[in-house]
């Protein structure tokens, strides 16, 4: 297996458990469709008061480009190198208050993407690398027009992607997300979480309310990473479903045979 970029070097697999080199494999899965289609995607990083550095940018090139391709494997259209993606990057925070107030931007956590533009505001903190992901995650979303699914699976890529990071040695990797996934295994030990109720909840105020947002987000990240482990193409199909209109317990459903049959999975998977 090589790695999705034209310098064509190896995928790098940290040491680790079995379990955990299967999920990285799943991941790779979802880029099999656009193997054939490889290109140099390529992203523009405006910085308002400070200097990025070429490190950075070749850094942050290489992870755009295989986020691009883990949307490739997800859609029948593959991404062109010549979509503009567009990362507006600040170290004021003033500033960027400022500009998230005038965009009307929703800033969880430190970023967001703006449909109007179809650019990614993100104020350069100590994990703005994963905060630009999860924007640029949004970006590609929307060029495929899937702004209208439900919320769950929007936000459960985007942060999904944002795990993806290049080591010391030009190897891209991919990394569970530990602290959500136990969160939401204590969700439901404490009675907290009611899936059914929780998908049942998809609206823009329930995501816009922050009183139960870091929840809202675990959630969303466990539903992805869960189907990612069961088959990648279980993402796949779900996403097609809901942009055709269906539900979230149709889409799920059609994935796993029935919704009933999905709760039951997940849950011991999280028990």
């Amino acid at each position: 297996m090589k790695n999705l970029d034209k310098a064509g070097q190896p995928l790098k697999f940290a040491a680790a458990s079995k379990n955990y080199i299967m999920f990285l494999l799943a991941v790779i899965l979802l880029s099999l469709f656009s193997l054939n289609h490889l290109h140099a995607q390529k992203i523009t990083i405006n910085t308002v008061d400070y200097k990025f550095t070429e490190q950075d940018t070749t850094a942050l090139n290489r992870l755009v480009r295989f986020e691009a391709h883990l949307y490739n494997g997800l859609f029948n259209n593959i991404i062109p190198d010549s979509l503009p993606v567009v990362v507006n990057l600040y170290k004021s925070h003033k500033l960027f208050l400022q500009v998230c107030n005038a965009r009307k931007g929703i800033m969880l956590p430190g970023g967001f993407y703006s449909p109007q533009t179809q650019e990614c505001y993100v104020y350069k903190d100590g994990n703005y690398f994963s905060v630009i992901l999860h924007e640029v995650s949004h970006r590609f979303m929307h060029y495929h027009n899937y702004i209208t699914v439900p919320r769950w699976i929007n936000e459960g890529l985007s942060a999904f992607c944002e795990s993806l990071y290049v080591n010391d040695n030009g190897g891209v990797y991919v990394d569970e997300q530990t602290s959500r996934l136990r969160r939401v295994k204590d969700y439901f030990k404490e009675n907290r979480l009611d899936i059914s109720q929780f998908l049942s909840r998809e609206t823009n105020d329930a995501w816009n309310r922050k009183d139960d947002i870091t929840l809202r987000y675990d959630v969303a990240y466990s539903i992805v990473y869960f189907m990612i482990k069961n088959n990648p193409q279980y993402v796949k199909q779900v996403l097609t479903a809901l942009q055709d209109h269906s539900d979230s317990y149709a889409a799920l459903g059609l994935a796993y045979g029935s919704y009933e049959n999905f709760d039951k999975k997940f849950r011991l998977f999280y028990r």
